[in-house]
């Protein structure tokens, strides 16, 4: 399997690097890393650069899919919802083009949608593990030096409204911004949802 996943990504790399030799440069992770805009925090070896581009991509690829699955069942069993966001976007596009991201902000209720498909049913309901640098004490309780903490997202999601069961993209008019937005905003109590797991003020408090 590594032998197969390598080579893989080790063709990518080299198609990427043959388009940027021709003069096509794009606005992506491979370009910044390749241009040096970017560096990571360890030396990587060619081989290590490309499994790691490819396992970030193959990692967006599908928990991108996933979710769209889940906004499209969702959408089935919502009729009402479905014509709103078809009316929204024929109202911005026409019927003859794409939403592009140029479109987003007069997409608001597309947003919603989307926002209230990662809030019903978040891809990683768990989370993912972080480790506690030091001793730290939360509501009367010790959290240990190299404690492993996970931030179920499905339980905090199922404890921000008493309907929480119920899909319902409305409850995201008032927050027309990026989810990243209210995750990185020192207000980090009042972000809209937390499929993202912890934002950097969460994992602030749970690592120093």
């Amino acid at each position: 399997m590594y032998t197969k996943n390598t080579a893989i990504w080790t063709e990518a790399r080299e198609r990427v690097e043959e388009r940027r030799r021709n003069g096509d440069m794009r606005i992506s992770l491979a370009d910044r890393l390749l241009s040096e805009e970017v560096k990571p925090d360890v030396e990587f070896t060619y081989s290590q650069m490309n499994n790691f581009l490819g396992s970030v991509h193959q990692g967006a690829a599908d928990t991108t899919s996933s979710a769209m699955m889940t906004i499209m069942l969702f959408l089935a069993k919502h009729p009402e919802v479905q014509k709103k966001a078809r009316l929204e976007i024929d109202r911005v596009c026409g019927t003859d083009r794409m939403p592009t991201w140029e479109d987003f902000k007069d997409l608001p209720y597309i947003n919603c949608i989307v926002k209230e498909g990662l809030r019903i049913r978040p891809l990683i309901p768990t989370g993912v593990p972080h480790r506690v640098r030091q001793d730290d004490w939360y509501d009367g309780m010790l959290i240990p030096k190299d404690a492993t903490v996970f931030v179920n997202a499905h339980a905090i999601h199922q404890s921000m409204d008493d309907d929480s069961e119920t899909f319902d993209p409305d409850r995201y008019l008032g927050r027309p911004r990026l989810a990243m937005d209210y995750a990185g905003s020192p207000d980090y109590e009042n972000r809209d949802h937390y499929r993202y797991v912890l934002g950097s003020c969460e994992t602030q408090r749970l690592t120093t």
